[in-house]
């Protein structure tokens, strides 16, 4: 298999990158909750210098309409097209095509239209929750007593589970499984997962067998994001 960091990056950046949660309210309408670019950005930014990952955008389609508003002004529509190529180190990239929409009475629409895609488009190739999953230290079962260590058995046990995320998958929280189970993934995730089997020695037959599916591209993101939970816990292969 081809060695490409960018699908590696991607996943150490997954993993470091937490929570970004809707913090901020529309002024206008329903007064919704969002996440702002600035929000995405600032979760970001770290995870990404550290593991070498650059984004370079390329506009591959602009349409722009004017609009009268019910007060008589015009607002200028624009809808964009763009390829956010995703580089690391050794200059090996993935692409990911996003649509933006924004509109602005003077001259900023596509700059908003910009910032909108590329927000979105970070939220699909890192896979960034909502809600903080919950730390497993943070509580404790009441009532119960301590697992007995088994000698050198038990310990084998322990390392066996941590070296096959199909066997230790466990599934994180805090996401609405409800609204991405059936939704299958890209050929970026699928091009992570591959990167994981190499780093990790875990074989395709053994990863389908466990999930239940036919091929790569049935996988949904709900088990994805179990895989990438396993993964962080499965060591390189020696």
């Amino acid at each position: 298999m081809e060695n490409k960091m960018i699908y590696k990056a991607i996943s150490e950046v997954m993993a470091d990158v937490g929570a970004v949660t809707k913090s901020k309210r529309t002024q206008q309408g329903d007064k919704y909750l969002y996440r702002g670019i600035d929000d995405v950005m600032n979760a970001l930014n770290p995870a990404m210098s550290k593991h070498g990952i650059f984004i370079i955008p390329h506009v591959t389609e602009i349409r722009r309409e004017e609009r009268t508003t019910k007060n008589g002004g015009t607002l200028i529509t624009s809808m964009l097209t763009i390829d956010f190529e995703f580089f690391a180190e050794d200059g090996s990239s993935v692409v990911a095509t996003v649509m933006g929409e924004a509109f602005d009475s003077g001259d900023k629409s596509i700059n908003k239209a910009m910032s909108i895609a590329f927000k979105y488009a970070c939220f699909q190739v890192f896979c960034i929750p909502t809600e903080e999953m919950e730390d497993p230290d943070a509580t404790v079962p009441d009532n119960v007593k301590p697992k007995q260590q088994q000698g050198n058995k038990s310990a084998q046990t322990e390392e066996k589970q941590q070296e096959n995320p199909q066997d230790s998958a466990t599934e994180p929280e805090g996401i609405d499984f409800e609204k991405i189970k059936d939704q299958k993934i890209n050929e970026i995730k699928i091009n992570i997962i591959k990167g994981e089997l190499e780093r990790t020695g875990v074989t395709e037959a053994q990863i389908l067998q466990r999930y239940k599916v036919e091929c790569f591209e049935d996988i949904t993101e709900e088990i994805f994001l179990k895989l990438v939970t396993a993964f962080k816990k499965t060591k390189d292969r020696g």
